[in-house]
């Protein structure tokens, strides 16, 4: 072999085992448990995975809004519906569609909810969305050297059980101070950026080729919400025949109340996320418009799930009785 070949071998298997290397590293990282916030963060809106496969009739995706307005326990307990609120913080809508695919693989809910924040949130390709998970894997998730355990050598990581389906139980009490925030009802629409409507109708088309209801849903947010985006989504929904509810046109009907139903403000004085109190008043209606609206009944009993479930309502509840300091 000549000298020339030799160096291009040793050079290949150089970087063909520093490339090893790191693979394995990332393999190592990857979090076996929810312990700690960036923890949470890599598993959020994916805990559906560890559910009884086929077992969940009704999902909902969308950002941080999502995960702070429906809490599927609630909705168990109270009405017999199994479901799963996959919302993910700063979620774009690339990244909704991506996350309805992959749950179509291990679900088959009858319907899914589209929380509308995401519209206006982040607009990113399928291209940038792949490298900015990426970025965030090597980034962030090194820091998950702490919490690492002998087992991280060598076990393969499993989604850990979300006793919480996605949801974030929050207990804090935050007083917006604005309220004239919505605006002129006849608001000229805010328009999508370029991109948007086609990741949108690629979520439609996913569930209508499945046979699932959709329909969109904005929740409480006076930190962002106005006439202009909600006149946009109306016009958008119209166009695709898919339902839209805006809670603020259910205010009354849900009993929403600004100084009790609000974990955090904007620094523009607006209501941002709900806490539990908000949660669960727009929980209710969403358990009601399912059951009314779309013919949802209490889920068909499914032992393996329904055991679970009831396990996981016990440390629902004892959040209740938990500081905020040490709630999830």
């Amino acid at each position: 072999m000549s000298l020339r070949k030799q160096r291009i071998l040793k050079a290949s298997l150089f970087i063909f085992i520093v490339l090893v290397l790191f693979l394995y590293s990332l393999f190592m990282f990857i979090p076996r448990t929810l312990k700690g916030s960036e923890a949470t963060r890599f598993y959020r809106g994916k805990g559906y995975q560890d559910e009884e496969k086929n077992s969940l009739d009704v999902v909902m995706i969308g950002t941080s809004d999502a995960f702070s307005c429906f809490s599927p326990d609630y909705m168990y307990e109270k009405y017999g519906i199994r479901s799963y609120n996959c919302g993910v913080s700063k979620q774009s809508c690339v990244g909704m569609k991506r996350q309805l695919k992959e749950l179509l693989k291990y679900q088959k809910p009858k319907v899914v909810i589209v929380e509308t924040d995401a519209i206006y949130y982040r607009n990113l390709s399928d291209t940038a969305y792949v490298a900015e998970k990426f970025c965030d894997f090597v980034g962030k998730y090194h820091c998950f050297w702490k919490d690492m355990e002998a087992e991280n050598l060598y076990q393969i990581p499993d989604y850990p059980r979300d006793a919480l389906k996605g949801f974030i139980f929050r207990k804090r009490v935050q007083i917006p101070t604005l309220t004239d925030y919505m605006g002129d009802p006849n608001s000229e629409p805010e328009n999508f950026k370029k991109g948007i409507k086609s990741q949108l109708d690629q979520v439609v088309e996913m569930c209508k080729e499945k046979d699932i209801e959709v329909f969109f849903y904005t929740s409480f947010s006076s930190a962002t919400w106005n006439y202009a985006r909600h006149n946009a989504v109306v016009n958008y929904t119209q166009s695709v025949g898919v339902d839209y509810y805006d809670a603020e046109d259910y205010r009354e009907e849900i009993g929403f109340d600004g100084t009790t139903d609000y974990y955090d403000v904007r620094d523009n004085g607006g209501g941002d996320h709900l806490n539990i109190s908000g949660a669960e008043k727009t929980t209710d209606f969403l358990a009601k418009l399912l059951m009314d609206k779309y013919g949802i009944t209490k889920s068909e009993e499914n032992e393996i799930a329904d055991k679970m479930w009831i396990e996981d309502l016990v440390y629902y509840h004892e959040l209740y009785d938990k500081d905020e300091e040490n709630l999830n």
